[in-house]
């Protein structure tokens, strides 16, 4: 979509979008980026914001293997 991971450059992508086009989007596929959910709640806080399952599975294995030792 956009080069880059400031959270800028997702502000100029809503910015962008047309009103008819954002009415369009259901949800917001992200990793667990603070500034890529921020500014997904900011800009359109209707969608429902999903994460990328790569990243779920990434940081509860990072829980399980404190809890486990």
């Amino acid at each position: 979509m956009c080069k880059g991971r400031a959270r800028e450059i997702l502000d100029q992508f809503f910015k962008e979008l047309s009103p008819e086009r954002s009415k369009q989007i259901e949800a917001v596929a992200c990793d667990m980026w603070d500034p890529y959910i921020t500014s997904s709640k900011e800009h359109a806080p209707s969608y429902k914001i999903v994460f990328e399952k790569f990243h779920v599975i990434k940081n509860y294995s990072k829980i399980i293997e404190k809890v486990k030792y």
